[in-house]
């Protein structure tokens, strides 16, 4: 029987081949259980050490890895031999890889191309400004450089906490044309990005 050399169990078509294993069991005593051992993740194929964001511009390309936790180990010589095959922990964006939320979609469940990237640290916030359509779905990705921030469009009755070290992708809509702002409220700070909203059908942002 083939079995994952990892988990012990029945291989699946998401066992990697390099850990399959054939072995005998005495009738009766052969794994009913199939393998969970690995975890799909999707990885920029020119820095596999990388998880892929839209926002990065780099080529998606899914791998398969150990589910594993962390290991907490402070003496680099006892680190587990397979750690390698473990996921990567930050996203090409250079944060934390658990960006919270899905990849937006639009109406037709197509997932929106452009991502607007907007990251908040204490020395400010950049862009400072950004254009965009009304009337049209936007994917934004809200990065916190080195502390967290309280976002909010006051306008669309939109808020946030964007944790420190963290990212997070949202969906919004202009409504109409006209000017929006979105603050970053943190120990009484405000910090103002401006989006000039544009005619339906416009090209999209710079």
């Amino acid at each position: 029987m083939w079995i994952s050399a990892k988990s012990g169990k029945r291989v699946t078509e998401n066992t990697p081949r390099e850990w399959v294993r054939k072995e005998l069991f005495i009738a009766g005593t052969e794994p009913k259980e199939y393998d969970d051992a690995f975890v799909e993740a999707t990885v920029c194929a020119e820095a596999p050490e990388r998880l892929y964001d839209p926002a990065c511009g780099c080529t998606p390309e899914k791998k398969w890895f150990l589910s594993r936790s962390v290991p907490e180990v402070s003496d680099p010589r006892y680190l587990p031999l397979d750690l390698s095959l473990s996921p990567p922990r930050e996203s090409c964006l250079g944060v934390s890889s658990w960006v919270y939320g899905s990849p937006p979609s639009d109406a037709q469940g197509e997932p929106l191309r452009a991502t607007t990237v907007i990251t908040f640290h204490s020395r400010g916030v950049e862009p400072e400004e950004i254009s965009l359509a009304a009337g049209q779905p936007q994917e934004f990705l809200f990065r916190a450089a080195d502390r967290g921030h309280r976002l909010e469009i006051a306008e669309l009755g939109w808020g946030l906490y964007l944790p420190p070290g963290q990212a997070v992708r949202v969906r919004l809509e202009l409504p109409r044309e006209g000017v929006y702002f979105l603050r970053c409220l943190e120990h009484g700070e405000k910090v103002r990005i401006v989006g000039r909203a544009r005619e339906a059908g416009a090209e999209g942002s710079p």
